[in-house]
C-alpha cells in the first residue's frame, strides 16, 4: 500500500511490488524514466508498484501514514502547539528588534555584558528555529534551552538596573514577559505535561 498524491489530496493505493526488483526496476535499463512511455500497457496498480519499487532500490523510504512528502515529520502535531511556536518564534524576534538600542548603549557600558546579552537573543531564535523540526525529547529540549536563554536576557536587564545604568528597556521587557508566558506554554504546558 502506498500513498499517492491525487488533486491535492492524498490517497492510498493497493499495488503490487515485486519481490525482488530487476535491472529496469531500479533504473538501469533505458526506458526507465522516459515518462507514461516507459510503462505502456502497465496498469496504475503496476506502475505505482514499480515506483515503490525502484524508491526501496535506492534506498529511499515511502513516506509512511501521516506524514507528508517533504513536511520533516508526521502530522501528528496538534495546531495549538504550532501556533504558539509561530507565535514565540515571531515574538522572539521582535524583542531582539526591540533589543537593539539597548545593546548598543549596553556597549558603551559594558562590553561583556552586551555580548552575553545578544548572545541570549540570538539562542532563544535559534533554539526556537531548531525546536519546530525537532520531535519528542528532543523538540522539548529545544524549548527548554530556548527558555532558559531568554530568562538570561532577562537576567541581563535586571544585571544592567542593579549597576545603575539607565537603558531604554520597558518595551523589551513588556515583549519578553509575553515570550517567557508562550516559551512556559510550549515547555511545561498541559500538551507537554499529557506526554510525560
Amino acid at each position: 500500500m502506498t500513498l499517492a498524491v491525487r488533486g491535492g489530496a492524498l490517497a492510498l493505493a493497493r499495488c503490487r511490488a515485486p519481490a525482488t526488483p530487476s535491472a529496469a526496476d531500479v533504473g538501469e535499463s533505458a526506458d526507465v524514466g522516459r515518462g507514461a512511455g516507459a510503462w505502456r500497457g502497465a496498469g496504475v496498480g503496476d506502475a505505482l508498484g514499480m515506483a515503490v519499487a525502484r524508491r526501496r532500490a535506492r534506498g529511499a523510504r515511502a513516506p509512511r501514514p501521516g506524514q507528508a512528502r517533504g513536511a520533516g515529520g508526521p502530522l501528528a502535531r496538534g495546531p495549538e502547539t504550532r501556533s504558539k511556536m509561530l507565535v514565540a518564534y515571531q515574538v522572539a524576534l521582535d524583542v531582539i528588534r526591540s533589543l537593539r538600542p539597548v545593546v548598543e548603549q549596553m556597549k558603551t557600558l559594558n562590553a561583556d555584558c552586551a555580548k552575553q546579552l545578544q548572545r541570549a537573543a540570538s539562542n532563544t531564535v535559534h533554539n526556537l528555529g531548531e525546536g519546530q523540526r525537532r520531535r519528542g525529547g528532543d523538540k522539548r529540549h529545544a524549548y527548554e534551552i530556548a527558555h532558559g536563554e531568554a530568562s538570561e536576557v532577562r537576567a541581563s536587564l535586571d544585571l544592567a538596573e542593579a549597576w545603575g545604568w539607565v537603558l531604554p528597556d520597558k518595551e523589551v521587557r513588556q515583549k519578553l514577559d509575553r515570550l517567557l508566558a508562550l516559551l512556559w506554554g510550549l515547555t511545561y504546558g498541559p500538551a507537554r505535561r499529557d506526554r510525560s
